[in-house]
């Protein structure tokens, strides 16, 4: 996995109505504007002046805003465009608009995902003041001013390292859920039934395939275990020995419903590979090859 404090840009929204501490954070991650940028290229091209090397290496872009109204506007086109902020660093006072909580509880609003410092140096809001106006979170700091410049520099980095690991936890189980419902896909195509058993040997899933087979819905059959279900097992106790056994193999049951008999090919694909491990599923199809 790529380190995303130096591949992934962190988007910083810096809210204060202090000029001087907007450029003081383009200074600490070594943010200059183009027309800066510019001479001191032109400096060091005619006078081989070396040019000033950025004071972090985390790739960063900063956004300002100088009152707590306009932070939210801005975070809400953020996320209306698909680019949202990694973190914002309020200001506590902002007159004559909004303070640091209201613009937070603003900017929750609109990203409720979106990690927010606190920068204060007044102590009008201690710490369990603001979690009774803001309630507790573990997307919520506090940096006091004037703060350390390798201060804010280590905090941007845990923000950014930890908002690019939720991200990639999110990615990972949407690739899951992908496969899962791809698998069930493929399995209603190929008519095979599915059921999946919990520690205990109880029905935890059970697709459309066995509901149809069996004549038994998903709601009827939760929580109870394969044999007990009545839908006419010829031998309930080898449907129990051979879960129960949580050995991998393939087995054929008879079903027989009062006037017709059904013969059930059932293989059991997932057992005990480890020692405790209980959970399994059963494919099968029924008066077929599987």
């Amino acid at each position: 996995m790529n380190n995303p404090t130096l591949s992934t840009p962190a988007r910083i929204l810096v809210i204060d109505d202090n000029p001087a501490i907007h450029e003081d954070f383009r200074k600490i991650f070594g943010c200059r504007d183009i027309e800066n940028a510019s001479l001191d290229a032109i400096e060091a091209a005619f006078f081989g002046v070396a040019e000033q090397e950025p004071a972090s290496s985390m790739n960063v872009e900063i956004d300002s805003a100088h009152q707590g109204k306009d932070g939210w506007q801005k975070v809400t086109h953020s996320v209306d465009h698909d680019s949202p902020y990694t973190m914002a660093f309020v200001d506590m006072r902002m007159p004559p608009g909004w303070n640091g909580l209201t613009t937070i509880q603003k900017l929750w609003e609109a990203d409720p995902s979106l990690h927010v410092v606190i920068c204060s140096a007044y102590s009008d809001y201690s710490w369990d003041d603001i979690i009774r106006e803001i309630g507790c979170s573990d997307q919520l700091m506090i940096l006091k001013k004037p703060f350390d410049n390798s201060e804010v520099q280590q905090l941007a980095v845990a923000i950014n390292e930890k908002r690019h690991a939720a991200e990639e936890m999110r990615a990972a189980q949407r690739r899951s859920e992908h496969q899962a419902a791809e698998a069930e896909r493929l399995l209603a195509a190929v008519n095979f039934f599915l059921i999946g058993l919990d520690e205990e040997g109880h029905v935890e899933r059970w697709n459309t395939q066995a509901a149809s087979l069996f004549g038994v819905p998903l709601d009827d059959v939760l929580g109870k275990r394969l044999e007990d279900l009545r839908i006419g097992w010829q031998e309930p106790q080898a449907v129990a020995d051979f879960v129960d056994g949580r050995t991998q193999g393939r087995r054929i049951f008879s079903i027989h419903d009062g006037h017709n008999r059904k013969d059930v090919r059932m293989i059991l694909v997932d057992g005990a590979a480890e020692e405790n491990a209980k959970r399994v599923i059963l494919l099968g199809t029924a008066d077929g090859d599987i």
